[in-house]
């Protein structure tokens, strides 16, 4: 009925900003630039000088075709610099695009509509044959279809050195908002059928619905870290607490109404009102401590070591819910008048958690060759229960007209039933990654990068969907004499529960290159995606601006 809103829980920094520069990527994230030390606090200090980044550096999506002459609906900016023995850092982007869908009307023409559109139609009708219209049957239809889009991201984060030690606070935020019009929800639609002759109007329907769906996400994270530096190396230690919240939010209210004038004698009118509503918050915690060691083999070559524990979970907020609202009143000769309350509760939660060991050794083979590789092994576990308690209830009132009091032909019924499902999800992931890269120089200022990681992931996941409540269909009617019958209509055999297990093996490799060239001492031009000469709305453009 309306547009899918999908929820996906990821690990990893909680701001929607790209946290990795262009040599750090295209190297197979072994060698690190300056914009890679802004997301660890206290490794600012390590950042030379002055740095300015703008949407110029492609730090939103890390896809910008700078080249294509396609406009991006984001704005960056950002920097570092030193103030005495405090080391301050920032980066903020914003972005808001509302765009127009297609509407499911088309024009006279059969293009298609976008955003708003409207169409209407008219027929006109000779019912005897005798050359004049005796019949004009005139419908008009709009619909509404957007996608709108907000965000808000922001990162900021300060470090300083005392003596050996270097320590770091950082904060960032992400402030996500879709707002889905579905021209299924938002439309009017007015119709009428009218005599010509004499001039009167024998049929007539209209209807007005409105309402968004809304899916919220909003996380702030805050990271501690520390470094303590010695001859031969540097251990690190930092942590990081992220509070999370999302939610799917929908109001659809409508009308509708059919009215029948027939000779002007007797009007039949029939009435619809809905109300569909969604209301699903959940909130939950990341976790997340990384302790690392980087260990000087001597001034050509280090070693780098990782352990990283991390842990996320989430549950449904208290009166997390879905409500469906329908009510209907028919009226000709008798008069009927039923509703119908169809409500969903969610409870559950879920978690992951797991670790990743690593290291990484980078070489310095010659002035103008530097080489990297690596390993790292993650270990991750997941577990999702979630309740879904859903509830239907009609009540259907009757009243034949006849003017009868205790009268057995009216009636007041009501029919309700109810399913509880559990449905449980567990599943592990273990990976390996294996990374190598290399710099060198073609010639000065410019490098060349290469790099390749290759992948080998098992998955494994169960699925159990049992029912854990049931009450059936009931059906109980008062009629105007007060007399009470009651039944319950007879399931039969349905399914009540399942269970599926699936098991991946997904081996990848995946392959990166870029080019840096520094221009002067004040610009820093790195480039991806340029594998097609020729084709310059291809290419990705990443630019640092330094001030020593």
């Amino acid at each position: 009925m309306r547009y899918a809103i999908a929820i996906t829980l990821m690990l990893g920094l909680s701001f929607g900003l790209i946290n990795e520069s262009f040599r750090y990527q295209s190297t197979a994230r072994l060698f690190e630039d300056d914009y890679d030390l802004l997301f660890d606090p206290a490794r600012i200090p390590q950042i030379e000088g002055s740095r300015l980044w703008t949407s110029l550096s492609n730090f939103v999506t890390g896809n910008e075709q700078m080249f294509s002459n396609i406009s991006a609906p984001y704005i960056l900016i950002g920097g570092s610099t030193n103030l005495n023995q405090w080391y301050p850092g920032f980066v903020y982007d914003r972005r808001a695009s509302k765009n127009p869908l297609y509407t499911g009307l088309d024009d006279p023409f059969g293009n298609q509509m976008y955003g708003e559109g409207t169409r209407s139609e008219i027929d006109w009708e000779d019912d005897d044959n005798n050359g004049v219209f005796d019949r004009r049957v005139t419908e008009t239809e709009s619909r509404e279809a957007y996608d709108h889009i907000q965000v808000n991201d922001f990162y900021v984060g300060i470090g300083t050195v005392r003596n050996d030690k270097r320590f770091g606070i950082g904060y960032s935020r992400v402030n996500y908002k879709n707002t889905a019009t579905d021209p299924n929800d938002n439309f009017t639609w007015d119709f009428t059928n009218e005599n010509l002759n004499p001039n009167e109007i024998t049929y007539e329907g209209h209807a007005l619905f409105g309402g968004d769906d809304i899916y919220k996400n909003n996380e702030n994270e805050f990271i501690l870290s520390g470094w303590l530096d010695r001859e031969k190396m540097a251990i690190g230690l930092s942590a990081e607490v992220a509070l999370l919240s999302w939610a799917n939010e929908a109001i659809i209210n409508g009308d509708s109404s059919l009215i029948s004038r027939i000779n002007d004698t007797t009007t039949w009118f029939t009435g619809v009102t809905v109300l569909d509503s969604t209301d699903q918050p959940r909130n939950g915690m990341r976790i997340a401590v990384e302790l690392k060691d980087f260990y000087d083999y001597n001034e050509y070559a280090q070693g780098r070591f990782y352990l990283r524990f991390f842990m996320e979970n989430y549950d449904y907020a208290d009166g997390a819910m879905s409500y469906y609202y329908n009510a209907r009143e028919a009226l000709y000769a008798d008069f009927t008048w039923d509703t119908t309350d169809n409500y969903t509760y969610y409870d559950g939660g879920g978690n992951e958690k797991g670790f990743t060991l690593g290291t990484k050794h980078l070489f310095e083979v010659s002035e103008n060759f530097r080489f990297g590789l690596g390993a790292f092994f993650t270990m991750s576990s997941t577990y999702d229960s979630t309740v879904a308690r859903d509830t239907m209830v009609t009540v259907t009132t009757y009243d034949d007209n006849d003017g009868m009091t205790n009268d057995p032909d009216d009636f007041v019924q009501t029919v309700w039933s109810s399913e509880t499902w559990m449905t449980r999800i567990t599943g592990s992931s273990n990976s390996i990654m294996v990374p190598v890269g290399a710099e060198f120089q073609i010639a000065n200022p410019v490098c060349f990068r290469l790099g390749a990681v290759h992948t080998l992931t098992y998955l494994d996941q169960s699925t159990v969907t049992n029912l854990i409540d049931f009450e059936p269909e009931r059906t109980r009617t008062v009629d105007g004499t007060g007399a009470v019958t009651e039944s319950m209509v007879d399931p039969g055999q349905e399914p009540v529960g399942s269970e599926e297990n699936t098991f991946n093996k997904i081996p990848s490799t995946d392959y990166y290159y870029g080019i840096g060239w520094k221009v002067n001492k004040n610009l820093q031009i790195d480039l991806m995606g340029f594998a097609n000469l020729t084709n310059l709305s291809n290419w990705r453009l990443s630019a640092t601006l330094i001030f020593d």
